[in-house]
């Protein structure tokens, strides 16, 4: 700890310096969970925390809003300011899934978020960009662009922003297809997903990465069926599932 701010965090913030870019959620979400988890039993601590969360968001939704394109920045660079080149971006689920955007600025995004299939990489969710190739050299600290790929760290960001936003069928949808891709592998799933250029998604990374899997069990359980397990032990249940699912049964 030094300055009241816990190494883990501090190193997060540092790292993405160091690569010479800011995402503002990843920082958000450090704040958010120190806030509330690390110091949930320490008001004193746990408000400095909420507090410094609020600042980061309102740093997010006043710099990182792009008015005319309507929706936000992937991120800042140092000398060349907001990157916002890619389409939309895994940083505007976050925006949703976290509460980070405004009302107003959630209602102009969500509608063309909900229903833009090219995040689905030859139909795998969730890809970080919509428009992947337009990546340039610069952007990139070593020469593999592996990152440029559907992956379960996105898709649970997907997954996330389509509960906040009651969006059932969309939350099925994605279920339905990383289903689909373990059962085709004996349910083994590769950590990445990338896109082929045609229209296809090229499986990469090690074959039995346990990321996809887990979030599938997460989204199911935390998204799908609702169990909230909440700070102070209680639980919760507040099942997002449409009535089709209930009477067909599970897996839907």
């Amino acid at each position: 700890m030094t300055n009241g701010i816990p190494g883990i965090l501090r190193s997060a913030i540092k790292a993405r310096l160091k690569a010479k870019t800011l995402g503002v959620c990843s920082v958000l979400v450090s704040a958010i969970v120190f806030a509330t988890g690390v110091f949930g039993g320490d008001r004193r601590r746990a408000e400095q925390y909420e507090m410094l969360a609020a600042r980061i968001r309102q740093f997010f939704v006043t710099r990182f809003w792009v008015a005319d394109k309507g929706h936000f920045a992937e991120y800042y660079h140092p000398q060349r300011g907001f990157i916002s080149s890619h389409g939309l971006t895994n940083v505007n689920w976050a925006s949703i899934a976290l509460e980070a955007a405004t009302p107003e600025q959630r209602d102009i995004l969500w509608p063309t978020l909900i229903g833009e299939r090219r995040f689905y990489y030859g139909g795998m969710p969730t890809g970080i960009a919509t428009l992947p190739e337009t990546y340039e050299d610069w952007e990139f600290s070593h020469p593999r662009r592996h990152d440029l790929a559907a992956m379960g760290r996105v898709w649970y960001l997907d997954a996330q922003a389509r509960a906040r936003m009651g969006d059932a069928e969309g939350l099925l949808d994605g279920i339905r297809k990383v289903s689909e891709a373990g059962r085709e592998n004996g349910y083994y799933w590769r950590e990445r997903y990338q896109p082929d250029g045609k229209g296809g998604v090229g499986a990469a990374g090690p074959n039995t990465y346990c990321e996809y899997p887990a979030n599938l069990i997460r989204i199911f359980q935390r998204f799908l069926f609702g169990v909230d397990m909440r700070l102070d032990g209680s639980k919760a249940k507040a099942s997002l599932a449409p009535s089709v699912s209930w009477n067909k049964s599970y897996p839907p």
